[in-house]
């Protein structure tokens, strides 16, 4: 290295000789990095004031002081692996053109960075023991809209008030902090947000509108109260392992480009009454045993247009199921194990794929008013399920089954075509089977059987009008009136 402020190129410090050689360097052109060795426990360069990148990894050092420099062209790291480091000194520095990686520091606060005003890069503050972001809101506020941001695993991490200043950015990751409030007031877009298993009890994002990418709200236990009142479009929405939840406000939310999944919270009242499109899955379910969700309602009274809904291990779910705009449906619906006592959804016209509705049993009624063709459709174990209403279906493309429900009647005044079998059992309140007035081909087989007060004759009758690869009829043993 030649005697000079200026050194071209990039320079990598391996022993006490070439560090000393950097006296008086103000200008690097190319990156700065060290490997450590035992007896290096203070580097100081007190004449840097411009650098391509500044790596180092403390290693034995207890100091590092870089008071002159302003300038790091690209990348900066520095990463303590052994708790050893006590004082940092980056007084003047006010650009970082490329990333800012602060990795192990076990200082109570980045204040060694406090006149940083820009970063171009991506931010990374993992394994710190920081209690504080403060000195950084400057250079948060002054972050590139092409950057990300990842605050991950800081224990001691409560004060993230300075994280309010970032704007928009294309990632944003906090996981793991120790934080008791996430107030993120500024953000307005982003890619992948990812919140998740902090200690915060009340997050808000409410100048967040777009997600382009997926939105994870998760894990976070002592979560009471989320709000993100702008949000108006995602790429995917999923929320889950939020327990302590009590308050999730999403007012604006009008479009999910992939999945909207609510699963394990402890929220009481979940409803999104702007959403009118879910390409993917609805997916709002509990534990096997549901034993841990607080969910008592649900509400989406726009929703136009989903791939498919799935509701499952919700047994404390008990408001109505009123989808009243809900025309197409790509895929299918299954709503199993709640206590919802009506499900209504009377402008969809098919299903493309399996729908059933099992084990609910306080559902009394259900409709499905425009539902012409579907794949398989099955009512099963619901025992407190008098009516179905399904007066335009033509076509299953699958299997239709009727089985151990409350029905008092069944008809089916439109059906003309099940590809694969339609049962009908153990309906054991079944007094009527309206004989169809068309004729239906099945190309399975059909079941009328242990209906246990459906005359054997309706079943007879029913069958007359009925084409099959074969039947099984029998032990229905009710003695009514014939059609």
């Amino acid at each position: 290295m030649a005697a000079s402020d200026t050194i071209q190129g990039d320079v990598v410090v391996s022993n006490s000789l070439q560090l000393a050689m950097l006296s008086g360097v103000k200008t690097i052109t190319g990156d700065l990095s060290f490997n450590p060795w035992p007896e290096l426990t203070s580097l100081s360069l007190p004449s840097l004031q411009r650098v391509g990148s500044f790596s180092v990894s403390a290693y034995a050092l207890t100091s590092v002081s870089l008071p002159a420099l302003t300038t790091v062209d690209n990348d900066l790291s520095v990463e303590d692996d052994n708790d050893v480091l006590a004082t940092l000194d980056f007084g003047a520095l006010t650009a970082v053109g490329g990333s800012f990686d602060l990795y192990g520091l076990q200082l109570a606060s980045p204040t060694a960075f406090s006149h940083l005003a820009t970063i171009g890069g991506d931010v990374s503050i993992s394994s710190t023991a920081f209690t504080t972001l403060a000195p950084l809101a400057g250079a948060f506020a002054g972050l590139s809209a092409t950057s990300s941001v990842a605050v991950y695993y800081n224990d001691s991490l409560v004060d993230v008030s300075a994280l309010g200043s970032l704007k928009s950015v294309v990632n944003f990751t906090f996981t793991g902090n120790a934080a008791t409030k996430l107030e993120l007031t500024s953000l307005t877009s982003t890619n992948l947000f990812n919140v998740a298993q902090n200690a915060f009890s009340s997050f808000a994002a409410d100048a967040l509108t777009t997600v382009t990418g997926e939105f994870f709200l998760a894990n976070n236990g002592a979560l009471t109260t989320a709000s993100l009142t702008k949000l108006a479009s995602v790429a995917s929405f999923r929320v889950y392992g939020d327990t302590s939840m009590k308050s999730l406000s999403i007012p604006a939310l009008a479009t999910v480009n992939g999945d909207f999944v609510f699963t394990g919270n402890g929220l009481p009242s979940l409803a999104a009454n702007a959403l009118t499109t879910v390409t993917g899955n609805i997916g709002i379910h509990d534990s096997s045993d549901g034993d841990t969700s607080a969910l008592a309602s649900v509400s989406f009274q726009k929703l136009a247009t989903i791939g498919s809904l799935s509701i499952a291990n919700e047994p404390k779910l008990a408001s109505a199921l009123s989808l009243p705009l809900l025309a197409s449906v790509t895929n299918g619906i299954q709503v199993t194990n709640t206590a919802i006592p009506s499900f209504a959804a009377d402008a969809v016209t098919s299903f493309g794929d399996t729908t059933y509705l099992e084990s609910n049993g306080a559902l009394t009624s259900v409709s499905f008013a425009k539902l012409a063709s579907t794949q398989y459709l099955g009512f099963q174990s619901n025992t407190a399920l008098a009516s179905v209403a399904l007066p335009k279906l033509a076509t299953v493309s699958s299997e239709l089954h009727f089985d151990s429900n409350a029905v008092t009647s069944l008809s089916f005044p439109a059906l003309t075509s099940v590809t694969g079998s339609l049962s009908i059992t153990s309906n054991n309140s079944l007094t009527t089977l309206v004989t169809p007035t068309l004729p239906i081909t099945v190309g399975g087989y059909l079941q009328i059987q242990s209906n246990s007060v459906l005359p054997e004759c309706q079943a007879d009758a029913f069958d007359q009008h009925v084409t099959a690869s074969y039947n099984v009829l029998g032990s229905n043993g009710g003695t009514g009136l014939c059609n």
